[in-house]
């Protein structure tokens, strides 16, 4: 079994976008690709964080793409 599986670095992500949104509890969840980050920028109450801020999250290689959940 891969010890990446084993590390905690999706609890601490876990805590960081609760931290980030407290008592939030989404209804819905898009999963956006690139060329279309537009439609988040247009979405009302919403909440923007950097791949690079979240543990175990992986780094993107392409030029330009922003990265963020």
């Amino acid at each position: 079994m891969s010890s990446s599986i084993l590390n905690n670095a999706p609890y601490e992500a876990v805590e960081i976008l609760r931290a980030a949104k407290p008592g939030f509890s989404p209804r819905i969840a898009l999963i956006l690709g690139s060329g279309l980050g537009a439609l988040a920028d247009d979405m009302d109450d919403k909440t923007m964080l950097s791949y690079e801020d979240l543990p175990g999250f992986p780094v993107s290689t392409v030029i330009a793409t922003p990265v963020r959940l």
